[in-house]
């Protein structure tokens, strides 16, 4: 029986040595944990609205775990807290992180549904086993892509795979435009190899904490397109962007005060006749005495007085 028990608890320390190696090696830590250390990541970079996991690693099982957000571990307010009497999930602080956070049961910090206000820097405070206070750092980074399509020009319709055409006898303005990003975005106008100088241009921050952006440029009729490019675009290293043509109006032909083609010199006067036939009467052509007279189906001549 001692030997079925010692063999169990060999097995059981060998699982669990097994698992904290897989744990360590998956965050990029070899070896054991330091008493005086605790291993975080270095920065999360998080979309919007989804969600994320910020990891705490220490040696033994500490008195205590404080997730803060801030620069200084002494001063900067608790988010979620544990001691060992508490839920696993911890204590929450305040209405947003009771809202969005909990510890899970390595003491890591699970955020949901991310927003700008979730930007910072977080501290993983532990009091440690040996009661050593002990921290380290994770900044998150935030970024939202812009809503498509984008970039949109706004003289065009809401496509930017499309290439557009407008007419203009005179210069006109043409406005670009991206919405719904963060934390920035570059937009600019190309004609041909040349970047267009912008009229105008403007930033506007949402209520969610994303921003609209809009340039301007003044353009005339050309047979090279305009186009529209937005890049350091947010979550992406491509280039985006949106093409317009600016054309000549094409010309009217002369019409006359009526709205009908004006006439020349050859229809001052006109001959009218039945469509395809023209049509003689059937009647009698009498010619005076002494001539001959024509009846319809036959023909007679007379000499002298009737």
């Amino acid at each position: 029986m001692a030997l079925r028990i010692t063999q169990r608890t060999w097995l059981v320390i060998v699982i669990i040595a097994f698992m904290t190696t897989v744990v360590h090696t998956e965050s990029g830590v070899s070896g054991d944990i330091p008493d005086d250390v605790v291993y975080t990541d270095l920065h999360k970079t998080v979309r919007i609205g989804d969600s994320v996991v910020l990891t705490c690693q220490f040696r033994g099982t500490p008195l205590a775990v404080y997730w803060k957000k801030g620069d200084d571990p002494r001063t900067a307010p608790n988010l979620v807290s544990w001691i060992p009497t508490d839920d696993v999930t911890g204590l929450c602080e305040g209405e947003r992180p009771c809202q969005v956070m909990e510890m899970n049961e390595d003491r890591s910090l699970a955020i949901k549904e991310v927003s700008i206000a979730e930007e910072g820097r977080y501290i993983c405070r532990v009091s440690s086993y040996r009661g050593i206070l002990i921290h380290n750092f994770t900044d998150i980074r935030l970024f939202s892509i812009p809503e498509e399509p984008y970039p949109i020009i706004k003289q065009c319709a809401n496509d930017s795979s499309q290439i557009c055409s407008i007419s203009a006898s005179e210069s006109i303005t043409i406005t670009c435009l991206a919405t719904s990003f963060y934390p920035d975005l570059d937009l600019f106008f190309l004609h041909g190899s040349q970047k267009m100088k912008d009229i105008g241009s403007t930033e506007l921050t949402n209520h969610d904490g994303t921003k609209n952006k809009s340039i301007s440029i003044k353009a005339s009729a050309s047979n090279t397109p305009y186009i529209c490019v937005a890049s350091d675009i947010p979550g992406s290293k491509d280039q985006r962007a949106a093409t317009i043509m600016v054309n000549s109006p094409m010309i009217s032909p002369t019409r006359g005060n009526e709205g009908f083609p004006a006439p020349s010199s050859t229809n001052a006067g006109t001959m009218e006749k039945t469509p395809d036939t023209m049509e003689l009467t059937p009647r009698s052509m009498e010619i005076t005495p002494g001539t001959m007279e024509i009846t319809p189906g036959k023909r007679t001549t007379k000499i002298g007085n009737a």
